[in-house]
């Protein structure tokens, strides 16, 4: 016997157990809970962080309606629940018999997948599918081919190249903000659950919705990232109050002689129809913007944007202040929803966003950032705060 050994065992003594340490918080799990904090500050200064916390609390309780998934034309049999249960509670008596009798070999199917439901409750992750040769922009395929509304090949989903993992805070996200950009980008909202929302929305919403995001995931190929998606995801929030049956009054068109007009790719593709379907219920394709009508466009969307801000935003170091909101006053021409409202915002900004990420210039992409905070920011201001009919 070691000599050690002997002595511990003489003893009597057991080493006190080691204190537990913290989990190590990846880089990500750190900047977003910075993240949370900021926001959070950031509410209460404003007097939404009542709000804030009722609606993050009404997405967990999913008090929202529940919406029913249409099956595609061809799928595998779904497994029924008391089969989806084998591995928690072992196969039926049978299969064990059946067992025995053949000296305990295995049955050659036995393992093998047997359809989402059974990957679920064992456990084991669904293997990944091929992936597909993505287009560059502007080589999108022109494929045309009937549309069946509400069919899964119409929905764009919205944010499902975010892995799986970061849902519950782990992992570093492959496209950030720049740093610099001041954006309130969450509004200390779940992000992921406003993702997930969204996507359950997107089956049932109606064409000139699904058609027009559907043309544009074709082209943008989802090189616009995960900032776009959490913009893209708000609007149809606010699009799906009253069951995507209550538009609103349409945003203004402004004025040329003040500088306020909408600009001019936005006034085209909305007197062309958008992406409306023809006689063989196939959507218009997704107009782009030419590289030189660039900076022309961008002016335009600026003057057009700043028209339609309410009275409380203050104009201040060049950007558009996400401070001083007053219940008190209106979020006037924003406050809307519907075919001409803020789908037509999100329209320019995919413009300019697609027309700058073709090229290289890294300062004008951020230039896009700065802008798409900001209409996302406003988005969600008046997703919490404004009051419409059949709002929630």
């Amino acid at each position: 016997m070691d000599v050690d050994e002997g002595e511990e065992s003489s003893s009597g003594e057991e080493d006190a157990p080691s204190p537990s340490k913290k989990p190590r918080l990846s880089s990500y799990e750190v900047l977003r809970d910075a993240r949370i904090a900021a926001n959070a500050a950031l509410f209460e200064s404003m007097g939404l962080g009542k709000e804030a916390q009722n609606f993050q609390k009404t997405l967990k309780a999913g008090s929202r309606k529940q919406k029913t998934r249409r099956p595609p034309a061809s799928i595998t049999p779904r497994v029924t629940r008391s089969t989806s249960k084998k591995s928690e509670h072992g196969p039926p008596s049978s299969e064990v018999d059946a067992r025995n009798e053949n000296g305990g070999a295995r049955d050659e199917n036995e393992g093998q997948d047997e359809g989402p439901d059974s990957l679920a409750s064992s456990g084991t992750q669904a293997p990944e599918t091929m992936a597909e040769s993505r287009p560059k922009p502007r080589q999108a395929s022109n494929k045309q081919a009937p549309i069946e509304p509400g069919s899964p090949s119409t929905t764009a989903a919205i944010g499902r190249d975010v892995p799986e993992e970061m849902a519950e805070g782990g992992g570093v996200v492959a496209e950030q903000q720049p740093s610099g950009i001041e954006d309130d980008e969450s509004l200390g909202l779940n992000d992921y659950a406003i993702l997930e929302e969204a996507n359950e929305l997107l089956i049932e919403a109606p064409p000139y919705l699904t058609d027009t995001l559907q043309r544009m995931k074709e082209k943008d190929v989802g090189m616009l990232g995960r900032p776009w998606d959490m913009f893209v995801a708000r609007l149809l929030l606010l699009e799906s109050e009253g069951e995507f049956n209550m538009p609103m009054k349409d945003l203004p068109a402004g004025s040329a002689k003040d500088g306020t007009q909408r600009p001019p790719m936005l006034a085209a593709w909305v007197k062309n129809g958008r992406c409306r379907r023809n006689a063989e219920n196939v959507p218009k394709e997704m107009p782009l913007l030419a590289p030189a009508e660039l900076q022309a466009h961008v002016k335009a969307f600026w003057g057009w944007w700043g028209m339609m801000q309410p009275a409380w935003r203050e104009f201040e170091g060049g950007r558009w202040a996400k401070h001083g909101f007053d219940g008190a006053v209106s979020l006037g021409d924003l406050n809307t929803r519907g075919t001409c409202g803020w789908l037509s915002v999100v329209a320019c900004m995919w413009w300019w966003g697609v027309c700058v990420h073709e090229g290289e210039d890294e300062a004008a992409k951020q230039a896009w950032q700065v802008a798409l905070g900001d209409v996302d920011w406003m988005l969600a201001v008046v997703l919490l705060r404004g009051e419409r009919e059949g709002k929630e």
